[in-house]
């Protein structure tokens, strides 16, 4: 509850100091992003004026809020990077973090989605709620494993290869 009345606090002083001349942008946690004017925010919601029309957004759904120049590219490769980037570090931590539970690496990625228990009989996760979908033209998340419990999650597109670690 503290952590979101400092984010209302926080976006409510950004609103009043940036210039309205600017667009802002909410994206969502399922990778919707939302261009319009931020009008206020409270503990549970994010208004924003969308060509004259007025959204709310639930706060729970919100990933991040870009104010001002949100520095798009044209067309869009730049964004589809970002979110192959954000995704794939996403995928690598819940590996880790699966991975130091079990003490093994998972079979699979859709393996992060479901309830774990190790041979200690502890139960843990899900690790992720759901996959992520890929950027639009990305191919779907891959997972590799290597020797050492070392591992690789990658996605391929706009004529780049994103792999993490």
């Amino acid at each position: 509850m503290t952590r979101l009345r400092y984010f209302t606090g926080v976006v409510s002083l950004v609103l009043a100091l940036v210039p309205s001349c600017w667009a802002e942008v909410v994206e969502l946690k399922n990778g919707q992003r939302i261009e319009g004017k931020l009008s206020a925010a409270t503990s549970d919601h994010i208004f924003i004026d969308v060509d004259g029309k007025m959204r709310a957004i639930k706060t729970e759904t919100v990933r991040a809020v870009y104010f001002g120049d949100v520095g798009r590219s044209v067309d869009g490769r730049r964004e589809r990077l970002a979110k192959a980037q954000a995704d794939a570090r996403l995928l690598a931590s819940a590996v880790s973090i699966y991975s130091a539970h079990m003490g093994a690496l998972p079979p699979t990625l859709a393996t992060l989605t479901v309830p774990a228990t190790n041979a200690k009989g502890q139960t843990a996760g899900p690790f992720l709620r759901d996959l992520p979908d890929p950027p639009e033209g990305w191919t779907p998340y891959s997972y590799r494993q290597a020797p050492g419990g070392r591992f690789t999650v990658m996605a391929e597109g706009d004529g780049t290869q994103v792999s993490i670690p």
